[in-house]
């Protein structure tokens, strides 16, 4: 699989492209829809023929392999769920037996429409943590924090995940308060710190969701 790994890498690199985006607007947010460039159906295509003859992964790209495929892109995307809704996930189901047939095909534009829901929803959290922080928490209200959401159930709508998402800036606010902060520089740490998250989803390129693709399937 380390083998794999790196001719995958650099059948990447060699057939890589400029990646072109389009605009899309979220939440007063601007993320860039993503999209396919013409090289992926070439590289997707040959990534699958490889995978199918090497001698140590006798593995069938079939359903079997397109469901785990579905979840570790997925995972890859929102390990601990903190973006994506239920409603998202039910829709994305239609996919979960067809990501074995895009990478044969290298068809992958349904992979890509994920991935633009994925930064709409980040766009859509982003929003609502700048929002929060013009606003002081109550740290005298004793609450609980859910830190480790790989097992948790997907919110099923948006007040959840702001309740969620209050409860971790509050954690976040807590720390650095008693790290002996004042509110306005907690407030600029906090800020600069999700501009940083808000940064590097910018700028992401065509590749980089491809890539993504591409270790779900390896």
């Amino acid at each position: 699989m380390k083998k794999l790994s790196i001719l995958l890498f650099a059948l990447v690199l060699s057939l890589s492209a400029f990646a072109g985006k389009e605009p899309e607007k979220s939440s007063g947010i601007t993320f860039q829809a993503l999209y396919p460039e013409p090289h992926h159906r070439r590289v997707s295509q040959v990534v699958s023929q490889l995978l199918m003859r090497q001698h140590y992964r006798q593995r069938a790209i079939d359903d079997s392999l397109s469901s785990e495929m579905f979840d570790r892109y997925l995972e890859s995307l929102d390990p601990q769920k903190l973006y994506f809704l239920q409603e998202d996930i039910d829709a994305f189901e239609q996919y979960r037996y067809r990501f074995d047939d895009f990478v044969r095909s290298g068809q992958v534009e349904e992979a890509f429409s994920i991935f633009n829901v994925y930064q709409k929803r980040v766009a859509e959290r982003l929003t609502y943590v700048y929002r929060r922080l013009e606003q002081p928490f109550d740290f005298s209200r004793e609450e609980y924090l859910e830190f480790d959401r790989e097992d948790a159930p997907w919110a099923r709508t948006r007040q959840e995940l702001d309740d969620l998402w209050r409860k971790r800036l509050k954690h976040q606010a807590l720390n650095l308060k008693l790290a002996g902060k004042e509110w306005p520089d907690v407030v600029e740490t906090l800020r600069k710190r999700y501009k940083r998250i808000e940064r590097n989803i910018s700028q992401t390129q065509s590749e980089d969701v491809f890539q993504l693709l591409m270790n779900a399937l390896s």
